[in-house]
């Protein structure tokens, strides 16, 4: 199943990178995240101090919301019930709903950077998505 939250759920990252074995574990997922930087502002808005999607993001891009153990798209909400940190990447096992289904899903992240992370599918390796944190 691919990741996305303007088709289905999705999630992800930034980094401390002083200890190579531990990264994953120090990593801050928290945070709106667009799969280009460049829409940061078309994708997302920010209303009493918090950052939600935009009506219309569709439009202009991919992106989720990571606040704690919820994960918030387009079209479904997560929540994560389990974070395991392998190396430079972060295992996340959520349970999604959207308007017609609730699932189980698997999400890998690999951490690129502070602000940018890769969505990758185990035994796909050619399908990535690449996602970077908005500042807003």
């Amino acid at each position: 199943m691919t990741i996305r939250f303007t088709a289905a759920p999705a999630v992800f990252a930034a980094v401390l990178w002083f200890a190579p074995g531990a990264v994953a574990q120090s990593v801050n997922i928290d945070g709106a995240w667009a799969d280009s930087a460049k829409t940061c502002g078309k994708v997302f808005e920010k209303r009493d101090g918090k950052i939600s999607l935009r009506k219309d993001s569709d439009a202009f891009g991919n992106g989720f919301v990571i606040d704690g153990n919820r994960i918030i798209g387009k079209l479904a909400t997560c929540n994560v019930k389990v974070r395991k940190p392998q190396g430079d990447t972060i295992n996340l096992v959520s349970t999604c709903a959207t308007s017609v289904a609730f699932e189980h899903v698997q999400i890998h992240l690999k951490i690129v950077g502070p602000d940018k992370i890769t969505q990758i599918f185990p035994g796909v390796p050619e399908l990535e998505v690449t996602y970077e944190r908005c500042k807003l």
